[in-house]
């Protein structure tokens, strides 16, 4: 915090007033920002010769001075209490600006009607020391997110030779106290474009260079630059064109990357009073230097490895694109140069491209479970049991359509950057090291039904489309199966297997005994104070669960730390065994043994907390760890905490807040147990979730709806957010409290921002450690997932596709978080203005 947080209550006692509606003339929106931000301020009396007017003045000085003392806490508290309010990092530096203008409205009023200039001085002083301290608690990067909208050019060029204790040089720029038009402020931009033109004529700054400059309208329209600029740029790319022939092949990727680069800055440069046709005579040039840089590249060769890498980052083109494209031809989908119809020509190619592999692989995976050859190269068909007609049908379909989707990509594959990978993925299925052809599979299979039954033979030569079946013999029809794909000539097409259902799991929930604890009624409160007390309660209900939850501590230290024997926690309840041990921070730690899953239920409880911690829920730590002879769960307690009232008239509004932004990430990882009891209320009065035993449990068989309880069967009390909706809809919650979807959002904007790649690692362990044990509720589901999309029996499933199949219903449930939830709110609850939740991204 920044200093002088009190001071400026303790210079003045005000006398007390009515809280109104402060008028300036800084328009609508700062009057909103105020009415959500101004703190209510103590009762205190104004100092003798200061008259009323001035002290009402300075009054909402102070409650504005606190606003900005709030701001500190950083844009994420700031979503909390404002979820709807567009980006957190612009729409908490508007309010920055907007609070900081008002202060500075009321403090001037309070000088003119007889405040001392010397304590005006002071108190000015001690806003603009918290204007600083908001600004400078943010990180580099929102710095820059929030300069480059304030139309600060290249802030990733300030900064860069920062002191230790110094603030960002953007810190200053974006003080909303001084005018954007000083010397000081002009000097910070006229650093960073003196910087930028350093690196358009070649040079690096600090390790930087042209490519790691991002400014706007760069690749997708005219972005501006100086007459200076421009010519630096043109002459580095001339010396770039220029060298690229004579370097060795090491250094050509590099080369090619930076030029590329270079080339799209300059054809998508405007310079503010040059002639157009001057300018377009100049890029021309350009563009011709490039391709003669480009005719001394090898079209399949590894050039263009790190120019498409750089146009895959800024969503120029795909991956699966660059893969089945040849280096050059991807290349030239990312250059502004190429006119955007040859673009469209190369696009379409490379979707017939990757639609046609698809199909080969898919195909190929289906043939794959079908078929398996002995040492002696010998085929069986299905070799988990004896092989009937459905068996022999999905052979012979898989095969027909694989060869057939295979020779389409055999016509392009040799023309891509990337031949030996995309073979790979079709080229599997093997006999003693030789890739599967029609042929050879052919008189393997007809090999294999000499020994087979000959009315099997015939039911699925009648399956494939054999006329005149019944009456033909077992030569005939096992000649006409093979031909469906040794030939392909008038090959029969039969439809593959359908899906077999999955059978439904049964397991045993982990209910907690349900305690009651005595919870304050909410306070209701309306107009100017009552506005900011909600903030305040909303912070500070987030802040003390903050306060009370043990901080998480590195895994590999609490997976070899020693607990020891310990002691029983049956006095804790619940039908599990647990006991009590010393931690490795001193404190008292509780353990739960996995004895039925041997630590996959643990690894996905401890996955939960860290689900809980990313998405910005309080919740506390968990680990596997190894105690005695068994692996488990295990955590630090929650001292002087006790269960949530199983009553929900006792809740507050914070208390439902919370309960509302912890459904958003239970929703997301299937925990359908999260009962009052397995809520802590805290010392401070937060809280916190815990028991996340059953996450991902209910994957694949759950539905977000009011009627959805599970655990209904063994007795357990309904979710905790369940209650709560219910009790809102009948008027069983406390005078005032209500359910606020908005309250939703910044969790559901934290989750759905982490990317697939670092989604799908937070679920590894669970995914795979939970595919290798049926005890688990959702391998069932996932396996039957798995074999629907391989078009495989469940029997040929591995653990390894189970897994897979999990992680990616685990990103398709968030990725489709925010209409989820919409659609709950909207539909099921029917909450006026819920659907404004689709708007806040």
């Amino acid at each position: 915090m920044g200093s002088g947080g009190s001071q400026s209550h303790a210079l003045y006692e005000t006398a007390p007033t009515v809280h109104e509606e402060a008028v300036s003339d800084l328009g609508p929106q700062a009057d909103q920002i105020v009415d959500l931000l101004a703190e209510q301020t103590d009762g205190l009396g104004a100092p003798e010769g200061l008259n009323p007017s001035a002290a009402e003045h300075l009054e909402k000085f102070n409650e504005l001075f606190d606003a900005i003392k709030l701001l500190e806490k950083g844009t994420f508290f700031y979503a909390l209490a404002n979820p709807l309010s567009g980006d957190e990092e612009l729409a908490w530096y508007q309010a920055l600006k907007d609070t900081s203008a008002k202060a500075d409205y009321h403090l001037f009023q309070s000088y003119m009607n007889g405040l001392a200039h010397s304590d005006g001085e002071e108190l000015s002083q001690l806003k603009a020391q918290a204007t600083v301290a908001a600004l400078a608690a943010l990180g580099e990067g929102q710095l820059q997110k929030i300069a480059a909208n304030e139309g600060f050019s290249y802030p990733e060029l300030v900064g860069l030779n920062q002191e230790p204790g110094k603030n960002h040089a953007l810190v200053h720029w974006l003080d909303p106290n001084y005018d954007s038009d000083i010397p000081s402020k002009k000097k910070i931009q006229a650093k960073a474009q003196e910087r930028f033109t350093q690196l358009c004529a070649g040079q690096s700054v600090a390790g930087k260079t042209l490519a790691d400059v991002d400014h706007t309208g760069y690749g997708i329209g005219a972005w501006s630059v100086t007459q200076e600029q421009y010519e630096a740029l043109s002459a580095t790319l001339a010396q770039q064109a220029e060298a690229f022939p004579s370097l060795p092949t090491a250094q050509r990727a590099g080369a090619l990357a930076q030029l590329v680069d270079a080339e799209n800055k300059l054809v998508t440069a405007s310079v503010p009073g040059t002639d157009t046709a001057s300018l377009s005579g100049s890029k021309a040039q350009a563009t011709l230097k490039v391709d003669e840089a480009l005719g001394c590249v090898a079209p399949y060769g590894p050039e263009c490895a790190l120019a498409l890498e750089a146009a895959q980052k800024r969503g120029d083109i795909t991956a699966e694109q660059c893969q089945v494209l040849s280096g050059i031809a991807a290349l030239q989908m990312t250059r502004a140069s190429v006119p955007a119809s040859e673009k469209e020509d190369i696009a379409q190619v490379a979707d017939t491209r990757i639609a046609q592999f698809a199909q080969a692989k898919t195909w190929h995976d289906t043939l794959a479970g079908s078929v398996s050859f002995t040492d002696e190269g010998k085929m069986a068909v299905l070799v988990t049991g004896a092989s009937g007609p459905t068996d022999v049908v999905e052979m012979a379909t898989a095969a027909q359509k694989y060869f057939a989707a295979k020779k389409d990509v055999s016509s392009w594959v040799l023309h891509t950057s990337d031949t030996a990978g995309l073979l790979k993925q079709i080229s599997q299925i093997d006999v003693h090291g030789k890739p599967l052809a029609p042929d050879d599979l052919a008189k393997k299979f007809k090999d294999w039904a000499v020994g087979q039954d000959k009315a099997t033979l015939l039911q699925a030569a009648e399956q494939l489309g054999m006329e005149g079946a019944a009456s033909a013999t077992k030569t005939q029809a096992k000649n006409y199966i093979a031909q469906s794909w040794g030939k392909g000539a008038g090959a029969p097409a039969p439809t593959s297997p359908g899906a077999k259902a999955a059978p439904t799991p049964k397991s045993a929930p982990t209910p907690s005994a349900a305690l009651s604890a005595k919870t304050a009624p909410a306070v209701s409160k309306t107009g100017f104070g009552g506005q900011h007390a909600t903030l305040m309660a909303a912070l500070q209900h987030y802040s003390a669960a903050a306060v009370d939850v043990p901080q998480p501590l590195d895994a590999k230290v609490v997976a070899g730390h020693d607990f020891g024997a310990g002691q029983s926690a049956k006095g804790l309840g619940g039908v599990h065994s647990k006991s009590l041990h010393t931690g490795p921070d001193g404190g008292q730690w509780l353990f739960k043994p996995d004895k039925k899953t041997g630590g996959a239920r643990a690894a996905a409880e401890a996955a939960a907390s860290q689900v809980f911690h990313t998405a910005g829920v309080n919740a506390v730590p968990v680990y596997t760890a190894r105690v005695g002879s068994h692996k488990g769960a295990v955590q630090p307690m929650v001292q002087g905490a006790s269960p949530l009232s199983p009553d929900p008239a006792g809740w507050t509004q914070s208390d439902v807040d919370h309960l509302v932004r912890t459904h958003v990430a239970q929703w997301v990882m299937g925990d359908h147990d999260a009962h009052p009891g397995n809520f802590l209320k805290t010392a401070s009065g937060g809280l916190v979730p815990i028991d996340a035993g059953q996450a991902f449990k209910h994957y694949g068989a759950d539905t977000l709806s009011l009627d959805y309880h599970p655990n209904a069967v063994f007795g357990s009390p309904r979710p905790a957010h369940q209650q709560a909706y219910r009790a809102a809809a009948k008027g069983g919650l406390a005078p005032g409290v209500k359910i606020k979807p908005a309250v939703a959002h910044p969790v559901i904007k934290q989750i759905e921002s982490i990317p697939d790649s670092q989604w799908r690692a937070m679920l590894h362990t669970t995914a795979h450690q939970g595919a290798k044990n049926p005890d688990i509720g959702w391998v069932p589901r996932m396996r039957a997932r798995a074999a629907a999309q391989h078009k495989i029996p469940e029997t040929k499933v591995s653990t390894a596709q189970v897994a897979e199949a999990f992680l990616s219903h685990a990103c398709e449930r968030k990725n489709t978080l925010r209409k989820t939830f919409t659609d709950f709110f909207t539909k099921e609850l029917k909450l006026p203005g819920a659907d404004v939740l689709t708007y806040g991204a």
